[in-house]
């Protein structure tokens, strides 16, 4: 009989490989088999959402991130979730939770940079984006939606400091 950690490695290994049917089947076994498993929970919960299921998606995903409020990848992937529901204060505090459990994360920063932004909250972005930017200083990218958010904030000195940084790369 297979375990429930058994079960999510093969779903994860499906998951990997571009299967994603069969790996939504082995995240539902593991779930059966162990009601309330926060990594079967999340698993499928990120399933559900790259299927378009958003509300599950947030149901399973907010379960684990209550569970386990210590896990980065749990509070993107909420941060995610709510986004994709047009739920911004909410994805935004995600986000926040998730770039301070791991501030290294530059995919953390982004999402919350670019969700404050939605929001109208410039001025909070431009922090956000600095700190992603002192994990990746050659991101063009990032140069570029800062330059956004320091002209949005009124900054167009900075702006222009950025945008020619993002051109530079």
């Amino acid at each position: 009989m297979p375990t429930v950690r058994s079960l999510l490695e093969q779903g994860l290994a499906h998951h990997r490989a571009g299967r994603a049917g069969q790996a939504e089947g082995f995240y539902r076994q593991a779930l059966a088999m162990e009601p309330g498993n926060i990594h079967a929970q999340h698993l499928l919960g990120v399933r559900a959402l790259e299927a378009g299921r958003i509300d599950e998606a947030i149901g399973l995903i907010g379960s684990a991130a209550a569970k386990d409020r210590r896990n980065a990848d749990m509070q993107l992937h909420l941060g995610n979730a709510f986004r994709a529901a047009g739920r911004l204060d909410e994805a935004a505090k995600a986000y926040m939770r998730a770039s301070k459990l791991a501030p290294k994360d530059i995919e953390a920063h982004y999402h919350l940079g670019t969700t404050l932004r939605a929001l109208g909250r410039f001025s909070e972005a431009v922090p956000v984006y600095r700190a992603a930017l002192r994990q990746s200083p050659d991101a063009a990218e990032l140069h570029l939606l800062l330059g956004v958010a320091l002209r949005d904030s009124g900054d167009l000195d900075g702006a222009g400091q950025a945008y020619r940084r993002a051109l530079e790369l």
